[in-house]
């Protein structure tokens, strides 16, 4: 994953310093980023960011963007440039698609990866096969360690879904790609378990989320 430096606008700046003028002990880095010791620190950084428009809008709380920041510094990530790809659902951090797989692809054994979609005679979709009109009935996705001869594969079908109950909002807007994600999901947890340690994708989290409208939780800044 190519390192991600923050610009900062003059504007954002100015914002950024006049919130810090409140605290006698933070400072802005080189980077642009808020250097902060400990969490009480970062809650002030926060307030700063967000007065600065830096905050995504779908990290309500500042608890939310507090632990969405350490979920990146975790992965060595600048929050900066990481934080508007971190969601916060069901009381849980995941990542996005874009960075899910820009982390998974940071594993020093990441090597070859094809992903394809398969039409419901289960025949792989493609021009030649003259069946790219078709409705996709799954995606595979295959990976190979470097320097591993062998080849995983890994599947996850519209029948799946259905058995699930997931089939509903974006799966019937688009159903190639959350059928993308939720093969990607299984690929990648399954072949590099330490450059993802444990993180979900939201794609995939999203999907368990009941048809109720979903209350983001918050955040006990004194618990993280």
């Amino acid at each position: 994953m190519e390192e991600m430096t923050p610009t900062l606008s003059e504007s954002e700046i100015v914002e950024i310093k006049k919130e810090l003028s409140k605290s006698n002990e933070l400072q802005i880095a080189n980077n642009g980023e808020i250097e902060a010791q400990n969490i009480n620190q970062l809650a002030v950084a926060v307030k700063a960011y967000r007065k600065a428009g830096l905050i995504p809008k779908h990290l309500e709380t500042d608890g939310a963007a507090v632990g969405a920041i350490l979920f990146c510094k975790q992965f060595g990530i600048p929050p900066l440039s990481g934080i508007g790809q971190v969601a916060h659902i069901h009381g849980k951090f995941a990542a996005f698609g874009s960075l899910f797989t820009a982390l998974a692809q940071k594993d020093p054994d990441f090597g070859y990866d094809e992903v394809f979609y398969l039409d419901e005679n289960q025949e792989k979709m493609c021009a030649a096969n003259k069946n790219l009109d078709k409705p996709a009935w799954a995606c595979v996705v295959r990976t190979q360690k470097k320097g591993s001869p062998f080849i995983n594969e890994f599947v996850f079908t519209m029948d799946e879904a259905k058995k699930a109950g997931i089939i509903r909002n974006v799966w019937n807007t688009y159903p190639k790609s959350m059928l993308y994600w939720k093969a990607v999901a299984r690929a990648y947890r399954a072949t590099y378990p330490a450059a993802l340690n444990g993180i979900m994708l939201y794609e995939d989290l999203k999907d368990w989320e009941s048809e109720s409208k979903d209350v983001t939780a918050k955040v006990d800044l004194n618990s993280l």
